[in-house]
């Protein structure tokens, strides 16, 4: 028998960019505080250990439970809702907690559909006190900030909970259970993104601004992951992990001075890289940043809010080739502004980089998840949502018409960029392991 089982949901459906490799960082801290109060927790991903959602019977029975936690992103919402009828059927006092970016969107939504409590935003606090509150009697489940609930068929909002501003405070993510994730030496130096971007939920849960650990306390768990662990690979996954390069070079010049033998990866923007902060970023391991473009268009990149250009994404990413670090770049079809020409000079700029600098593309169809402004001011920004089905929020579906293009368009164009990226793949070879060596020494040319 135990406290708390933490539950992550399959997707509705596999899309292209979910991925199964990151560990949920998120749940490994509520994990660790949890533990440090004395609570015995489990954690199942259907997703990751590839079971059944019929196997939740047999969990249950096995673990036996107090509160189930349900991670809930869109794709993976009515998914989260069959585990909480699974669970109050087997078990009708259990306690159903939901918490994720979805449900602190639309916190009553989950609660009509089967949650008893929904945390809004960051978990670690809320669910602890939730812990203490159901399981020892200390303190009332109604009365914890950050958290929805029902009663009497009347839904009720706490005051929001005020976001962790010194992250050192909170314990490592719970390793031991994240043995099963190639990914395991995922890292979260920071929380929140200081950048406005309309397509964005992610504010939901972390904020508006960009909240970090000390880099003493970052090394802290490198040198553990890298000492205890044996983890030579590493995944910076903030969202733009070069905010601060003042931070970023502090982070860096530890991994040299301690020599760690490791690579490593990260999130960054195009306005947040220079040249001497990607040579020391290569000397430390960094083998590939990602970049979230979105658009080939500088109109369009303005109209999302976005911050950066075309100019600026061209000139980082020859820096970084330069320096012999590969960039990814993720791509989206569908903008509230895209118009026919605007999706034709997206295409042509992917299909640039690709052939000049070797980046990895990759594109979804834009997606106005809850919590958005996109979502939010779906009117205002002259879009149609005509779909609200969350299984269709998956980055292949287009659910919205817009003033310029149909759904019907932008799948269209979405199918035309997949096969464009497809293609010059298959002409200009951009295998990862080819660009582990230096540019100086690339034999890379286009297959004849």
């Amino acid at each position: 028998m135990i406290d708390v089982l933490m539950v992550v949901p399959p997707p509705g459906v596999i899309c292209t960019k979910f991925s199964k490799g990151i560990p949920p960082l998120g749940i490994g801290y509520i994990l660790s505080v949890l533990a440090q109060e004395g609570f015995t927790t489990a954690l199942y991903d259907f997703l990751m250990d590839g079971l059944p959602l019929s196997d939740l019977e047999l969990i249950l029975q096995r673990e036996k439970p107090k509160i189930i936690g349900v991670y809930v992103s869109t794709i993976m919402y009515r998914n989260a809702v069959r585990i909480a009828k699974i669970a109050k059927k087997q078990n009708p006092e259990i306690l159903v907690v939901f918490g994720g970016p979805h449900c602190s969107a639309l916190p009553h939504e989950s609660l009509t559909d089967g949650a008893d409590i929904v945390v809004r935003g960051e978990g670690e606090y809320a669910m602890l006190e939730i812990a203490k509150a159901f399981i020892r009697g200390e303190g009332q489940t109604d009365s914890i900030a950050g958290t929805s609930y029902k009663k009497d068929n009347k839904i009720i909002d706490n005051t929001s909970r005020d976001l962790i501003e010194n992250l050192d405070i909170l314990p490592f993510p719970a390793y031991d259970a994240f043995g099963k994730y190639p990914l395991w030496g995922s890292i979260a130096t920071g929380r929140g993104c200081p950048y406005q971007c309309i397509f964005c939920a992610g504010k939901n849960v972390f904020g508006g601004k960009y909240r970090f650990r000390s880099v003493e306390n970052v090394f802290e768990e490198i040198k553990i992951l890298y000492d205890k662990y044996n983890i030579r690979e590493f995944c910076f996954v903030d969202d733009t992990f070069t905010a601060i390069s003042k931070r970023a070079e502090s982070i860096c010049n530890r991994i040299l001075q301690e020599h760690l033998d490791i690579v490593w990866w990260c999130e960054t923007r195009a306005d947040c890289i220079t040249k001497d902060l990607l040579e020391l970023m290569k000397k430390s391991g960094c083998k590939q940043l990602q970049y979230g473009v979105e658009s080939g268009d500088n109109r369009v990149l303005r109209d999302i809010r976005k911050g950066t250009t075309i100019e600026m994404v061209e000139r980082s990413v020859k820096v970084a080739f330069e320096a012999g670090i590969l960039s990814k770049c993720s791509f989206m079809i569908g903008h509230h502004s895209d118009t026919p020409e605007s999706v034709g000079n997206t295409m042509r700029f992917i299909e640039k980089l690709i052939k000049e600098y070797y980046v990895h593309a990759s594109v979804g169809v834009n997606t106005p998840f809850p919590g958005s402004d996109t979502f939010n001011h779906a009117k205002e920004l002259g879009i149609d949502i005509f779909n609200k089905d969350w299984n269709s929020y998956n980055f292949n579906t287009p659910v919205f018409n817009s003033k310029y293009l149909t759904a019907q368009q932008i799948s269209s164009y979405f199918s035309q960029t997949t096969a464009l990226i497809n293609n010059t793949k298959e002409k200009y070879d951009t295998n990862d392991h080819i660009y582990r060596v230096s540019p100086s020494l690339f034999t890379l040319k286009p297959k004849s």
